[in-house]
């Protein structure tokens, strides 16, 4: 590196080293004003060397004549105001500089000539570079003056004079806030904000007063004792309550609340722990209690309870603390203990009285069943609870098996045997199926629940529970679901008889509910045989070759007719029937039927696919015969007038039982015809041709 390179950057770093020490002590130099430094400087002579030609870039020599030192390091402790004499020292240049100084000042030598160069011809010479002008001295910096500090003095007086009168006027104005009580302050709940110091303090005595003797109330659970505060080391000062509202203070919170507004201030409180300790103790005795469960009982339908209470025990130490910060804005305080309940706490137990007295035992409830609905009151089934306190939550529980037996014992139809399905008939003749039902037996291990359950709702129902104690029996030859329908039904006029109703009553009643199977035939006699005095029936008046006589079942020919009719238009196949001998004006002529046992019968057979079943009754002064089945045959008939007329005459008899009689109806032909349909198919075209005899009169011999 040239030397003229080196002493550039020596330039440059000292320029920037002058730069940054001026920066950071500026606002030193400046709070400490002084005369300009006069230190240490280096000169350096005026020299100049011959440089060989640069490029890129030329110095002139002549402006670094002097460098000041002070210019570039500032030293690091402030000299403050002490002068320091100048010192000048003069520092040879280098070797080199000074060479080139005195070659200037001697006379000057030619310069060699340049040996000639082959090529190109000999650079110019560089012209002489100007004489550098002398660089101009740096004019110090400004000396501060006396001025600059008088003015910084005044400064600082005038804010020391604001300072204090501010604090004036703040010191006072705290003493003005002592006048009065801050608004909205208020002690154990009553507003002092406002009043003067006087009143405030009437007031805080008042309300001291008040507090040191009204008793505290110490309660746990539903246990309580009291102890007076004045008594037991506790008091309200009301002096250091009124120094705490109104005392004077620097503290700025106390201006602030005058203009915003204060709230509820604590009293000052004096806390004698010895006395405070020896009340708790006293009052620990009367709360501390051992464990004891709840009594329950039933008389009658109410639930009665006696007794309980829970463990306790008082931790006095804790319980001192407790009151000494919770006194006196709280007269009742809770005491620090562990309490332990029973097996039954008392309060639970009352819980439970309430509960049943009010609901369960409250009203009647009633069991519904099948058979037969039952009404008991509170007293019926209480006589059967009891109180289970096992779990620790009393229960309600009836003796199920004490209250179906007295249930079975006053209603004996709850209880049942199994029967089979079966049918009948009501008042109105129609037709009633009873499914049957399977034996039934009170479930005694679910009642008790059952009746709780009514007990419990707003319904105050429940169902009976049971046990079933047999299946349905099967019915034979019971088509239950067949009897939908009375496809037929006929009736007959029935004369003013009593004897002959009297049997034509019991064979109806023996007739009702018999079951015709698909398939099957109903035979009328064998159906109300034996006809004997033995089997209800007695002797009437009956027809025996022509003549008018007495007979056992008499009368019976009514109800073979009219069951007759009824297997005619039901569609029915008839196997068996024939007619009277003498025409009697009640029955169609021509299609009726007499009985004669062991002789003379009625038979037809239900060639349907269902079951039928027969409703025979007495109504109206007429005999009736119904069929209840489903409905399948249609059934159209007509019958050709009365033929061959023939009156009746006089018939002499010299038997001993003759009777005598007059004169019948006439006798005739006639033919009845019965087509049967099945849909619009007819699938039956029957003629039945009968000839009436003569109804002659009897004359006896």
């Amino acid at each position: 590196m040239s030397r003229r390179r080196r002493l550039d950057i020596a330039l440059a770093s000292a320029l920037v080293q002058r730069r940054l020490s001026r920066a950071s002590y500026k606002s030193t130099v400046r709070r400490f004003p002084a005369p300009p430094l006069r230190g240490p400087r280096i000169a350096l002579e005026r020299a100049a060397l011959p440089m060989p030609p640069i490029a890129r870039r030329r110095v002139d020599a002549r402006q670094l004549d002097a460098i000041d030192l002070a210019d570039i390091v500032r030293p690091l402790a402030d000299p403050g105001p002490v002068f320091v004499p100048s010192i000048t020292v003069s520092v040879p240049p280098p070797p080199e500089l000074a060479l080139t100084a005195a070659a200037e000042h001697a006379a000057p030598e030619p310069e060699p000539e340049p040996e000639p160069e082959p090529e190109p011809e000999p650079e110019p010479e560089p012209e002489p570079e100007p004489e550098p002008e002398p660089e101009p001295e740096p004019e110090p910096e400004p000396e501060p003056t006396q001025r600059r500090a008088r003015g910084r003095h005044r400064v600082l007086a005038g804010f020391g004079i604001v300072l204090a009168v501010l604090l004036a006027s703040y010191v006072g104005a705290e003493a003005w806030a002592t006048r009065t009580v801050t608004s909205g302050v208020t002690v154990l709940g009553e507003d002092l904000g406002g009043l003067p110091r006087a009143d405030a303090k009437v007031a805080l005595v008042r309300l001291a007063t008040a507090a040191n003797s009204t008793p505290i109330e110490v309660k746990i659970a539903r246990y309580s004792a009291t102890m007076v505060p004045s008594a037991s080391g506790l008091t309200v000062d009301a002096n250091a309550t009124l120094d705490r509202l109104t005392g004077f203070t620097l503290d700025p919170r106390r201006l602030i609340g005058h203009f915003r507004g204060g709230g509820a201030v604590a009293p000052v409180v004096h806390v004698d722990t010895k006395a405070l300790s020896a009340a708790v103790g006293l009052v620990a005795s009367r709360l501390d209690r051992s464990a004891e469960s709840a009594s329950i009982t039933l008389d009658g339908a109410q639930v009665k309870v006696t007794g309980g209470q829970p463990s306790i025990v008082v931790n006095a130490e804790a319980t001192v603390a407790a009151l000494s910060t919770a006194w006196p804005v709280a007269t009742a305080v809770a005491p620090v203990a562990t309490v332990t309940q029973p097996a039954v706490p008392q309060d639970v137990a009352e819980a439970f009285q309430a509960e049943v007295n009010y609901n369960e035992f409250a009203k009647d409830i009633t069991l519904t069943g099948p058979n037969g609905n039952v009404d008991l009151t509170p007293e019926d089934w209480a006589k059967f609870a009891t109180v289970d306190t096992s779990t620790g939550t009393p229960q309600l529980v009836v003796d199920g098996q004490g209250l179906a037996t007295s249930l079975v014992k006053a209603h004996p139809e709850l209880n049942n045997e199994a029967r089979g399905s079966s049918v009948s008939f009501d008042g109105s003749h129609n037709l009633v199926v009873d499914q049957g039902q399977p034996g039934r037996e009170l479930n005694s291990s679910s009642l008790g629940a059952h009746v709780l359950g009514a007990a419990g709702r707003d319904s105050r129902t429940a169902v009976l529970p049971y046990t079933i104690t047999a299946v349905v029996p099967p019915a034979e030859n019971l088509n239950i679901g067949d009897f939908t329908t009375k496809i037929s039904a006929f009736d007959t006029f029935l004369p003013w008889e009593p004897i002959r109703t009297k049997n034509l009553q019991n064979a109806a009643n023996i007739i009702t509910g018999t079951i015709v199977a698909p398939g099957a035939t109903f035979d009328l006699t064998k159906v109300i045989s034996p006809i004997d005095s033995a089997h209800g029936y007695v002797e009437a008046g009956v027809i025996t070759n022509g003549i008018h006589t007495l007979g056992m079942g008499g009368g019976l020919s009514q109800m073979a007719t009219t069951s007759y009719n009824a297997a005619y238009f039901a569609g029915y196949d008839i196997l068996a029937h024939r007619q009277h001998s003498v025409w009697f004006t009640r029955y169609p002529a021509g299609r009726e039927s007499t009985i004669y046992s062991g002789q003379i019968n009625m038979v037809f057979k239900n060639d349907t696919p269902y079951a039928a079943i027969i409703n025979s009754y007495i109504e109206g002064n007429r005999l009736h015969v119904d069929i209840w089945s489903t409905p399948y045959y249609r059934v159209e008939t007509e019958a050709t007038p009365h033929l061959n007329i023939k009156a009746p005459g006089v018939t002499v008899l010299t038997r001993p039982d003759c009777v005598p009689s007059g004169a019948g109806q006439a006798g005739f032909t006639i033919t009845n015809y019965r087509r049967v349909f099945l849909g619009d198919k007819q699938v039956k075209n029957e003629a039945d041709k009968w000839t009436y005899q003569p109804d002659n009169a009897i004359q006896c011999q």
